[in-house]
């Protein structure tokens, strides 16, 4: 629970935030976006280049996962 004092500094900053938040947000959204392309595309790379030993049937001595 803010105490009212913290709520009027809050609806003092607010809009300032505001319009720095909406300059900064369209680079944002589009470096996040490549970043999360990136993980993606390196998470299908792991994922084709490691099998899935966890959840194979087949367990051997030197294969213990």
């Amino acid at each position: 629970m803010l105490c009212p004092m913290m709520a009027t500094r809050f609806a003092r900053l607010r809009p300032m935030m505001a319009t720095r938040f909406a300059r900064l947000r369209p680079m944002m959204a589009t470096r996040f976006a490549r970043l999360r392309r990136a993980r993606d595309r390196h998470y299908a790379a792991l994922a084709i280049a490691i099998p899935p030993r966890s959840r194979s049937p087949f367990r051997s001595a030197h294969d213990p996962h």
